[in-house]
């Protein structure tokens, strides 16, 4: 069956490389109500949590689980999203959660080089899943773009690093970039969408001096067919259809808020052992 989401050719490099950029996805019209909430309220209704980085800094993040009526609640929900993900994941998908990671001169630590299947290997029994990253502003190098080792997503997954739960094994990590993976920047413009395969070795640097970022969506899916252990407060992590939305939703303002009285995951539970409700 052809894609719906991607070009064939973007399928092939997302399974050849482990990532693929799909640009232009959204328009500067649905991004721009996300842009000024964000603007009037960084924290996002105080949800955010700092999370430290292998140097003791912090980057902020804000994570979501639920799917309302709000615009954070319904982006990952049209169309166009569900579509890529069910090209890539050969599979009904279903919403696993929305990670709103904020960068700036306060909090700009960087985010050490990890596979996000690290964090979920506890609960789901194969790598069966997909984030889609939206770029809300320009990302670059200059302002911590996401870097992703190019293939790395064929190397199986890799322990923790025995010193730090957030961050795969340095020494190993080392080894694997001394053989030629090439670290691809990820640039992206507004409304561009990073699509990654969670054993993918990615990272960001630390937020440079005089740069400007406001965030990036990450939403995560999985495949219907890779059913999680069920673990005491990983329940949002159990199967629940995905109730699509048209493309047009956001753009026609058919939300109700952007994120005021949305119910972001509680900031005391973000920072656990191995991170696993953050990521």
């Amino acid at each position: 069956m052809p894609p719906k989401g991607l070009t064939q050719e973007q399928l092939d490099a997302y399974n050849d490389d482990g990532f693929v950029i799909v640009r232009g996805l959204f328009s500067d019209e649905e991004l721009a109500p996300l842009r000024t909430a964000i603007d009037h309220d960084p924290t996002f209704d105080g949800s955010e949590q700092g999370i430290p980085d292998s140097m003791g800094r912090k980057w902020n993040t804000s994570v979501s689980t639920v799917t309302d009526n709000s615009y954070i609640g319904c982006l990952p929900r049209l169309n166009k999203m569900m579509n890529i993900v069910e090209d890539v994941l050969e599979d009904e998908g279903y919403f696993w959660h929305m990670k709103l990671v904020r960068k700036d001169k306060d909090a700009g630590g960087k985010v050490d080089w990890h596979q996000d299947y690290q964090f979920w290997y506890e609960t789901a029994l194969t790598p069966d899943l997909v984030s889609c990253s939206v770029a809300v502003d320009r990302n670059s190098r200059a302002n911590s773009c996401v870097r992703i080792a190019r293939g790395t997503h064929k190397l199986g997954r890799i322990d923790f690093d025995r010193g730090n739960v957030l961050m795969a094994d340095e020494a190993r990590v080392n080894e694997i970039l001394s053989r030629g993976h090439e670290v691809v920047d990820c640039e992206m413009e507004p409304g561009d969408v990073l699509v990654f395969h969670p054993l993918a070795l990615h990272c960001s640097e630390q937020f440079a001096e005089g740069a400007e970022r406001r965030t990036v969506a990450h939403c995560t899916y999985n495949a219907k067919s890779n059913v999680p252990i069920a673990v005491p407060g990983q329940e949002h992590r159990q199967y629940r259809k995905t109730e699509r939305l048209p493309d047009n939703y956001l753009a026609d303002g058919l939300y109700d808020t952007v994120f005021a009285g949305h119910e972001f995951m509680d900031n005391k539970k973000l920072n656990l052992v191995k991170g696993t409700i953050l990521y």
